[in-house]
């Protein structure tokens, strides 16, 4: 029986290779094939990718359930190999903080999508399905913790259904300045990634292997982010528990519009806000004098009732004084 056998890098373009043979689950393939990507770094660098290691093929699934296809790796660079690539790349790219070393364990698209621990064992060619089965949502304004991927025009000028998703990272910070054009605006965010079977670095977006910079071929990038699809039920007068199908469980505090007693997010009964206050000398507010209880309940004057359940809203310690009307 024929079986198709994805191998490829995250920055690389997806090589297929077709064995005549049948795959066992348990079987081990020899995998050492590297990508013409990956050629045309080590062409300009002297870089070596090249990996040659006994793996498994697996199976893993995004929030909603999709199956993506992983490679499992049993066997990692030993120290002296590590070493060597943590070198190069430090040789390369000054500008980059190295977090962890140099490791053919897990890729910059495993490290995005699925896991960030360092024990994570799994390659991941191809993480489209993240973002095409709605676990994901494309977003135009870049927040932290939100997934930044770079992608190639591999197809055609008019359409980008067949460009290739060469590179994945998490943003770690917003910048302020306007873009310089190197893969769109990727210099205006911080970034973590994982480059491919190098290390795990914190790099400015546009200062890594995959692009010009680097001597890459990404023009583009994307943001994506995992917007909850919450549950809410009512525990008691002060708080609900949320869950999301991502595996998200918490104890949050009810919030309630001014002058009432009903959580505006679970619907349920939440404490009306008369706390005695008079032990206090600050009190968590907005600007529009919406504020926290004591007992954790947020009590929010109506102007501030979008920015709340948009997550915008920001509250700060102010002195309580006798003009500041609670309800």
């Amino acid at each position: 029986m024929i079986k198709l056998l994805k191998i490829g890098f995250c920055f690389s373009i997806v090589v297929l290779v077709f064995f005549n043979v049948t795959i066992d689950a348990e079987a081990e393939e020899q995998i050492n094939l590297p990508s013409v990507f990956e050629k045309e770094i080590e062409t300009n660098y002297g870089l070596n990718f090249s990996m040659n290691t006994t793996d498994n093929l697996d199976v893993i699934y995004t929030y909603k359930g999709t199956p993506v296809e992983v490679i499992k790796h049993i066997e990692d660079y030993n120290s002296v190999e590590k070493g060597q690539k943590d070198s190069d790349m430090g040789k390369k790219f000054p500008n980059a903080e190295k977090l962890r070393p140099a490791s053919k364990l897990y890729n910059c698209h495993s490290y995005a999508w699925y896991s960030q621990s360092e024990s994570n064992p799994y390659w991941m060619d191809n993480p489209s399905a993240y973002y095409l089965d709605g676990s994901y949502t494309e977003v135009s304004s870049p927040k932290v913790g939100d997934i930044i991927c770079y992608f190639n025009n591999a197809g055609t000028t008019n359409t980008t259904s067949d460009d290739i998703n060469l590179h994945s990272g998490i943003v770690t910070e917003i910048l302020i300045g306007t873009t310089n054009n190197v893969c769109g605006n990727s210099n205006l965010v911080m970034v973590t990634s994982k480059w491919g079977s190098y290390g795990l670095y914190r790099h400015r977006g546009d200062e890594c292997l995959y692009t010009s910079y680097g001597g890459g071929s990404a023009s583009y990038i994307k943001f994506y982010r995992h917007i909850h699809n919450t549950i809410y039920k009512w525990k008691n007068e002060t708080k609900h528990f949320a869950s999301c199908f991502c595996g998200i469980q918490e104890l949050q505090a009810h919030a309630i519009k001014k002058g009432t007693n009903k959580c505006i997010v679970c619907g349920g009964p939440a404490s009306s806000g008369f706390d005695d206050l008079t032990a206090l000398r600050t009190i968590k507010a907005s600007k529009n004098g919406s504020y926290i209880l004591p007992n954790g309940v947020i009590v929010l004057d109506e102007k501030d009732i979008y920015a709340y359940l948009n997550g915008t809203l920001v509250f700060s310690d102010i002195s309580i004084v006798s003009s500041f009307i609670l309800l």
